[in-house]
Order: C-alpha cells, then sequence, then structure tokens
C-alpha cells in the first residue's frame, strides 16, 4: 500500500502539487463535516463560511455552525481571515482579532495558540483515496503536542496531541481542537463548492517528510527550545522525531 501511494505521488504533475498545498483555509463556499460520539449519543454537525463582513478593517468571511449541539440549529461562530500562512478570528462582539492557525513553522517550533503552547512534532504528507476516482486530495498534516503551565508551580502540563491538516484546520473540531476531556468530535470530511479536499475514512499518511527542522540534526525540548546537548532524563525532539533519554 505504502509502494502504491508514493507511485500515484509521483505521477502526479508538480504544478498541482504545489496549488494544492498553498490552498487556503478561509474560502468562500467551503464547508466542514464533525462527527461527535460520546458514551450515549453520535451526531454529525457542520461549519460553513458563507458571507462577507469587514471587522475592524480587515475583509473576513463569516463561519456559521450547523446542528453543533444535535439541535438543528444554525449558529454564528465567528469572523475568519487570513494573512499568509495565519488564520485569525473575530469571534462575535468582539473587535479585536485571534490568532487561530499558524501554517508557517517547522518541526521544534512552538505556537502560541490562546494561553496553550503548541510544539510542532511532525509535518507529513497526507492523501485521500477513493476506489472509484484514486486520489481524492493531498497537503500536508502537522502534529502538535499542546501544553499549559501550571499557574501555582509554574511547570508545563501536557494536554496530549493534536493535528492540522493545512487548507482544512483542525481534526478534532474546527475551533475547541484541543485534546480535552469530552472532546470527542472527529474530522470527517472537508469541501468547497462540491469539490472534497478532505476525506478522513481514506487519508493515509505518507513517509516523506514535508519539512525539515530549522537546523538538521538540531535538538528540542518540549518548551520548543534549542539545547546544545540533552542534560537531563526526559523526551526530546530531533528531526521531527521524539527521543527519549533515559
Amino acid at each position: 500500500m505504502k509502494n502504491y501511494l508514493l507511485l500515484l505521488l509521483t505521477l502526479l504533475p508538480m504544478s498541482s502539487w504545489a496549488q494544492e498545498n498553498d490552498l487556503p483555509l478561509v474560502e468562500q463556499g467551503k464547508k466542514w463535516t464533525y462527527h461527535h460520539a460520546n458514551f450515549e449519543y453520535v451526531w454529525d454537525y457542520h461549519y460553513t463560511l458563507e458571507g462577507d463582513t469587514v471587522v475592524a478593517g480587515k475583509n473576513c468571511l463569516k463561519m456559521y455552525s450547523d446542528n453543533k449541539d444535535d439541535k438543528g440549529e444554525i449558529c454564528y461562530e465567528g469572523a475568519l481571515f487570513e494573512e499568509g500562512k495565519k488564520v485569525y478570528c473575530f469571534y462575535p462582539e468582539k473587535d479585536e482579532a485571534n490568532l487561530l492557525y499558524d501554517f508557517d513553522c517547522r518541526v521544534g517550533d512552538t505556537l502560541k495558540i490562546g494561553n496553550v503552547d503548541l510544539i510542532t512534532l511532525s509535518i507529513d504528507t497526507i492523501v485521500s483515496l477513493d476506489t472509484i476516482v484514486g486520489i481524492v486530495c493531498k497537503g500536508e498534516r502537522y502534529d502538535f503536542q499542546a501544553q499549559r503551565y501550571d499557574e501555582d508551580t509554574g511547570e508545563p502540563f501536557v494536554m496530549g496531541t493534536l493535528s492540522w491538516v493545512k487548507g482544512v484546520g483542525a481534526t478534532l473540531d474546527f475551533f475547541n481542537m484541543l485534546p480535552l476531556a469530552g472532546n470527542y468530535n472527529s474530522l470527517v470530511a472537508c469541501e468547497v463548492n462540491g469539490d472534497v479536499l478532505y476525506l478522513s475514512s481514506a487519508t493515509a499518511i505518507e513517509s516523506v517528510r514535508l519539512r525539515q527542522p530549522n537546523d538538521n540534526g538540531a535538538i528540542f525540548d518540549l518548551q520548543g527550545r534549542r539545547l546544545s546537548s540533552p542534560s537531563a532524563k526526559g523526551i526530546y525532539i530531533q528531526n521531527g522525531r521524539k527521543r527519549i533519554l533515559r
């Protein structure tokens, strides 16, 4: 299967590859389907970008959710805009933008999203396959370790891992993306004007690393700090992989 994916990727035109990897996240008519499954109930809900607006001088698209609480309600979630590889959101009744996604990162970088640090663990090629039409989409998946700092001790508290897909967003929930207890959501599909961009049921990870760390061989701790050499037992990141020093 792995060799089959490599062959398909090789046969694709490089210009098409580049265009799809540079797809924006904020697009008119883009729609996400997420699945919620807890111990008692299951349902699907959606996000849709539809309608222009201007907030604090920024041209934005309005984001709506549909059936998010299994009640069939349509709710306004906020106004999104994109600058370079960063996505911002004006939440309802707010005139200050919050950074929501930052795809301009490399393995080992630490991103600050709200009050959470996201340490970039890996960036991989992904492809979605359909048994009839072949490749549905291809792109990049970013894996992060999420952590907060304990207010009393000042020590980092590791919350778990999460993933983003470039041009698509988070695989748990577009907004509620953190690996928290009670977050039973998962991304099913993303499309824009009927064209499928992501299909979770047919997605595989390619082994080719799209980006290398800022410095080949550089070692980082879980706070994203570059080290000359590890001095204590623990988990470190080198060349996009976790290394355990015992």
